[in-house]
């Protein structure tokens, strides 16, 4: 039990100091955070106790996103969503499904580095758009659209991944597979309206201790049918809170859940990089140098085909694009869930710390690019406005 608790409390330092030296030099925290789990590598031994813990972190992750979306909300911004949204996942997706059949993997081992790639992290690019006050720039929308499709179509294409590690990819698994999805998803998105009352008063709990064992509960148990239905835990706790922000007590919630959240999801992407041995990064250089090539020229031409189409300046659709460069929490995810799932073989042995790689490096590219190109088109402008001056 010492031995546990020392463990943890280590975990925590070191989480503690990496998180605040990323905020020092602005940067996300996630990053830090793998560092930490590699650099622990060899230090942990009760690794049943992170797996559980960065599990509970891995569901509320979810569930926070699901509660960022309403049904209400994605039906009336449907259009531009999916139109900005599908540019970004024909742009994005295959250059990292090439890359892995390049590199010899079968097309799941592929499909799970096309979405590692292709997903963007919505954490990382709104929390960098408000430190950088670029909320209130005409592209914003567009960004968020863009990050919201990427979150409701990522879940999708986990919950087939996922179902095809347990049923299969011959006809008789992918039909039982796309069909589990239909029956399991479905409800979740065409909630009659009449069920709103009723989670109101289910929810209304006075005291915050019962609520938020409430709360908990029902995350968890959720994502415990998810997985028994053959897929990721993190598509039930997604689907929950897609139910829960159509209630009146979505900011109670968030309210008192969010502390929960951010400790065991930075628990989570360190227990990441506990999974990743020293010797494992051997043979990665090429290939994560090859994706993190591609992801950046990706995002940018994502960013200028829907600026242009939208007839947004050439600044709108620099920004949309270096905005969409980091990836964080959901590639991470997909790592892991491959990393379970794959048979033995060379992307289940080089799937993480490529993974991690990527999102190390897209993750500095993408939080630095943000800061930068504001400062960039100022001083061309003013450069612009100079020489016309002088004229």
């Amino acid at each position: 039990m010492s031995q546990s608790l020392l463990e943890l409390g280590v975990i925590l330092a070191v989480l503690f100091a990496g998180g605040l030296i990323a905020s020092r030099l602005r940067q996300s925290v996630i990053p830090a955070y793998i560092l930490g789990g590699i650099l622990l590598h060899n230090f942990v031994t009760n690794v049943e106790l992170i797996n559980l813990l960065s599990t509970i972190g891995l569901m509320l992750l979810l569930f926070f996103i699901g509660l960022e979306f309403s049904t209400s909300y994605l039906r009336h911004h449907a259009r531009p969503i999916a139109r900005a949204g599908v540019v970004d996942l024909a742009v994005n997706f295959p250059l990292g499904l090439l890359i892995g059949r390049a590199m010899g993997w079968d097309w799941l081992a592929s499909s799970y580095l096309g979405a590692i790639v292709y997903i963007s992290s919505s954490a990382v690019v709104t929390k960098a758009m408000i430190d950088n006050r670029q909320v209130a720039n005409p592209e914003a929308d567009t960004i968020i659209g863009i990050l919201v499709f990427e979150d409701l179509a990522i879940v999708l294409i986990l919950a087939l991944l996922t179902g095809f590690q347990s049923g299969g990819v011959e006809a008789a698994g992918l039909s039982w597979t796309l069909l589990k999805i239909v029956l399991f998803i479905t409800p979740f998105l065409l909630i009659p309206p009449s069920v709103i009352p009723r989670l109101n008063r289910l929810l209304h709990v006075e005291s915050t201790e019962l609520f938020l064992l409430m709360a908990l509960a029902v995350v968890l148990l959720a994502s415990a049918l998810s997985t028994r239905l053959g897929f990721s835990e993190a598509v039930g706790a997604f689907l929950v809170g897609l139910l829960f922000s159509e209630t009146a007590h979505r900011q109670r919630i968030i309210d008192r859940l969010a502390p929960f959240r951010d400790l065991f999801a930075a628990i989570f992407f360190l227990s990441f990089g506990l999974m990743i041995p020293w010797e494992g990064w051997s043979g990665t250089t090429l290939p994560i140098l090859g994706l993190v090539l591609l992801g950046v020229a990706g995002k940018i031409a994502t960013g200028w085909l829907v600026c242009r189409s939208s007839r947004l300046s050439t600044r709108a659709c620099a920004s949309t694009g270096t905005s969409l460069i980091p990836r964080g929490e959901f590639s991470i995810i997909l790592a892991v869930a491959a990393a379970a799932g794959l048979p033995d073989g060379p992307a289940r042995e080089t799937i993480l710390p490529i993974a991690a790689g990527f999102v190390l490096a897209t993750g500095a590219i993408g939080v630095i690019g943000m800061r930068e190109l504001p400062i960039y088109w100022e001083r061309r402008m003013e450069k612009t406005k100079s020489e016309r001056g002088t004229r």
